[in-house]
């Protein structure tokens, strides 16, 4: 794909019994916006997975593939895909079925270099600790002057926000937001359905990412003014 204005950012991980339907989903979305006259590339980021995940991909036939050789986590996911990344505009999107790719369609026109759109999701399907745990951590941001009502969640973001970024864990995406905040960057918000997950476990929810996150919380935090 030449010159592409978007670039579909798709982190994945183990994740080999849902790709097979968030390949179809994400096929009509890519041919929706190419028939809008929107370039886009696709970059997956395979990070680490153990199981069929990749050969899937590459039977896809479809974007950029990037491969980590080991698990780095989410942070690390979304930096490899924001540096491979040609298009002015980054969509990240989930892979594990929880977002219907195709819904993204519907707020591509909300695009714009001065604006972050952010979906948030509407009825959460996740067990009550995931939503406890997501709690604390927007209460935190929000004593530091961020208003977020879904932090890591979807986004479509002008990749001018995402160079030279501190955070390598699920901190990242609330990195971005306060880099928008800093330099006057609107950020609007959409709900979105949620969908339970069919297949394997939630990811990002181990020992050593919550240790991640608070590292980096603390190292971003310290220079962020209300």
């Amino acid at each position: 794909m030449s010159n592409p204005e978007l670039s579909l950012i798709i982190p994945v991980y183990n994740e080999e019994k849902n790709l097979s339907i968030f390949l179809e989903s994400l096929d009509v979305l890519y041919y929706k916006l190419i028939d809008k006259g929107i370039n886009t590339e696709i970059i997956f980021i395979d990070d680490g997975s153990k199981d069929k995940s990749i050969s899937l991909i590459k039977a896809y036939g479809k974007g950029k593939i990037i491969k980590h050789k080991r698990n780095l986590g989410y942070g690390m996911s979304l930096r490899s895909g924001f540096y491979s990344s040609i298009g002015e505009y980054l969509a990240i999107i989930p892979a594990d079925n929880q977002f219907d790719a195709q819904d993204l369609y519907e707020y591509i026109d909300y695009r714009s270099r001065n604006k972050i759109v952010c979906l948030y999701r509407a009825k959460r399907k996740d067990s009550w600790l995931r939503k406890i745990i997501s709690y604390i951590y927007r209460s935190l941001l929000l004593f530091k002057g961020l208003k977020i009502k879904d932090p890591n969640w979807v986004k479509i973001i002008p990749k001018r926000l995402v160079k030279d970024l501190k955070a390598t864990g699920p901190f990242i995406d609330a990195e971005i937001l306060f880099r928008a905040r800093k330099i006057g960057v609107n950020i609007i918000s959409f709900p979105v359905k949620h969908y339970e997950r069919r297949f394997e476990k939630a990811k990002g929810f181990s020992l050593h990412t919550i240790i991640l996150a608070l590292r980096d919380v603390i190292r971003i935090i310290k220079g962020v003014k209300n």
